[in-house]
């Protein structure tokens, strides 16, 4: 039994996803938050200390400390994404869709839209039994990174990105701005 807030009767929680599966660690955060907060909080202290010196001296270092920073951030939203889910009285067909997609996309199998569809007619309380059944799944899937939901639908003869890091990554560049000078 983890111990609970004088304020709730619900057990401690993390500060970040709000997940009370996983015991709170350091600074009220879960270890899987605790991981990407600490390499978020260090990649940031970094990046300051570089700007800090010329740019003849700090070459391209501050680009791979902006995309830990993204990827950190990035996760962190994941994790928040994937509690809210079983935090939510009933888990939506949609994030039920996005489980098993994500699921389907890193086993390199696929899903027929018939079974897709049929999320629609499950009572909420055994689609949130279903969510909470595949997260644990998927958070002990053998990432580096933590496997980014996605509403796509896996394909095994398109080749190319379909939801995941790499649709994250196509995004980020879709949107920059190449014309602004870097600091």
């Amino acid at each position: 039994m983890q111990p609970t807030n004088s304020d709730e009767a619900r057990p401690l929680q993390c500060a970040n996803c709000r997940s009370p599966r996983r015991p709170v660690k350091a600074v009220k955060l879960c270890a899987k938050c605790y991981y990407w907060t600490r390499r978020l909080i260090e990649s940031n202290a970094k990046l300051d200390a570089l700007t800090k010196l010329p740019k003849e001296q700090r070459g391209n270092s501050s680009v791979s400390l902006k995309f830990r920073i993204r990827v950190a951030q990035r996760a962190l939203e994941e994790l928040k994404w994937r509690e809210e889910g079983l935090d939510a009285n009933s888990s939506s067909a949609w994030k039920l869709r996005s489980l098993v997609c994500t699921l389907a996309r890193d086993c390199g199998s696929t899903v027929e839209e018939e079974s897709m569809r049929e999320f629609e007619i499950i009572e909420p309380s055994a689609r949130k039994i279903i969510y909470r059944a595949l997260l644990e799944i998927i958070e002990t899937l053998p990432h580096k990174w933590p496997s980014l939901h996605t509403g796509i639908r896996p394909d095994k003869n398109f080749r190319g990105s379909r939801g995941g890091w790499g649709d994250w990554q196509n995004e980020y560049w879709s949107r920059k701005d190449f014309s602004a000078p870097e600091p």
